[in-house]
């Protein structure tokens, strides 16, 4: 922020560095998380000494912290009233709240997933951190989403009705539920707003080390050094 920008003295940098990952449903971003989760960050990018390991932190955790009670089962998610939560919080302006316990964490690199929310995004990188969009195209990721066995979400077999159902949920969330709802979900807003973006079209396996290599790209910089090939573990 310039220094005569009057936002700049009320807005309080995060400790360390924060990515909010944004993506179409289903390009496999829970998958590159639950990988990446406590990887530490020298054996990636031994340039990048100050940050201790990637810590993945999902939006349903947040949300969980800021009131939203799902169920009286830990494990089970109402994607609809998980939503509803989420919208309702910008609209009674306890949105900040959600996002606050960002503030606390320091060392690690933190990727929050998955940013939905223009709001959310905007929050982010006024706070330091940076969005990261995970690309896909549609026919991957609506294969990936159907038929992912490690999502708490899905009781039932892969390419059942009740996928089929929910994941044509998750695809209205990528526009606003109408052109004036300024709180709805907007996938296509968060993924204009992102700083940098990985290819997960392939394997996840290439997914996997395109996304380091893009959280790599933010953390040089955040930390506005440049980068050099050097810089990334083989």
């Amino acid at each position: 922020m310039a220094e005569n920008d009057p936002i700049a003295s009320i807005v309080k940098p995060f400790n360390t560095l924060v990515i909010g990952m944004t993506s179409r449903p289903g390009a496999g971003i829970s998958r590159f998380t639950r990988r990446a989760h406590d990887q530490y960050v020298a054996d990636i990018a031994p340039g990048l000494s100050q940050f201790r390991a990637i810590q993945p932190i999902t939006m349903h955790y947040l949300l969980k912290r800021a009131g939203y009670q799902p169920t009286s089962d830990t494990y089970s998610v109402n994607p609809q009233t998980l939503r509803e939560f989420h919208r309702n919080s910008f609209i009674n302006g306890t949105h900040e709240a959600i996002l606050h316990p960002l503030h606390k964490l320091v060392s690690d690199i933190v990727i929050v997933e998955k940013i939905r929310h223009p709001q959310d995004a905007a929050y982010i990188q006024q706070h330091g951190g940076f969005i990261l969009h995970a690309m896909t195209d549609e026919a991957t990721a609506d294969s990936r989403y159907i038929s992912d066995i490690n999502d708490f979400k899905f009781s039932s077999a892969p390419y059942s009705e009740e996928r089929m159902n929910e994941l044509t949920l998750s695809k209205a969330e990528m526009s606003p539920a109408s052109p004036d709802d300024i709180y709805s979900s907007n996938i296509l807003g968060c993924i204009e707003l992102a700083d940098d973006t990985a290819d997960f079209n392939g394997s996840m396996n290439d997914s996997m080390k395109n996304g380091l290599n893009a959280v790599v790209r933010l953390a040089f910089r955040y930390l506005d050094l440049d980068q050099t090939p050097q810089d990334i573990a083989s």
